[in-house]
């Protein structure tokens, strides 16, 4: 479990909130404090999807957020600048 403002304890893994979508190929960047899993493949990468979810670490939860403009997965997000137009502008071209 997460200690107050996000910091897990030393060398221990925790388990924390499930991501609500689960898929592999997952685009995965930081923003703020908070974790971005952004699309992603399902079906053993037969189908990918475009939705957006944000991880609150001081809450251990997940928020949805808007969701990507097409179905994207594999793409590698760089954060910074606003988190929608980041977001993506990083799968425009995957």
């Amino acid at each position: 479990m997460a200690r107050p403002g996000g910091v897990a304890a030393a060398d221990r893994w925790s388990v924390a909130a499930p991501l609500p979508r689960g898929a592999n190929h997952v685009g995965v960047a930081v923003l703020d404090s908070r974790l971005y899993a952004i699309g992603g493949f399902v079906e053993q990468n037969r189908r990918p999807h475009g939705e957006c979810f944000s991880y609150e670490f001081g809450a251990d939860r997940w928020a949805a957020r808007d969701p990507l403009p097409s179905a994207r997965a594999g793409g590698g997000p760089v954060m910074g600048g606003g988190v929608q137009s980041a977001v993506h502008e990083a799968f425009a071209l995957a």
